[in-house]
């Protein structure tokens, strides 16, 4: 397992701010889409509120830590390398899970409905 991350030249980490959020977007889209939009943002502002309740905090961390199996971990480093190799730009894990998970969310939806 890959314990460190050694950064990408210089011009493959020039993605910039707006892209940088282009897989936040998509998921949120992509949760919009599969759980209609109050739903989805109902569970994005009960996560705020538990985050207020637990720090004080009105502006929360926009990000969650989990724990993940090695094989998710490991999911995602190869994704991370292939993207890095094919597109020549640097992905970070959250950008891989986001596109992961929307992608995920899409299909499991669809699969759970034609049951």
């Amino acid at each position: 397992m890959i314990t460190s991350h050694k950064r990408p030249d210089e011009e493959a980490r020039k993605v910039g701010a707006d892209k940088r959020i282009r897989f936040t977007r998509h998921l949120r889209q992509a949760g919009f889409g599969v759980f209609g939009y109050v739903t989805f943002q109902a569970q994005i502002d009960g996560w705020k509120v538990e985050q207020f309740e637990r720090t004080g905090n009105v502006n929360p961390s926009p990000w969650v830590s989990m724990r993940v199996r090695p094989e998710v971990t490991a999911t995602l480093a190869l994704l991370q390398k292939q993207h890095l190799e094919v597109i020549g730009k640097e992905i970070s894990q959250s950008e891989v899970l986001s596109a992961l998970v929307a992608a995920g969310a899409k299909a499991v939806s669809l699969a759970l409905r034609r049951r």
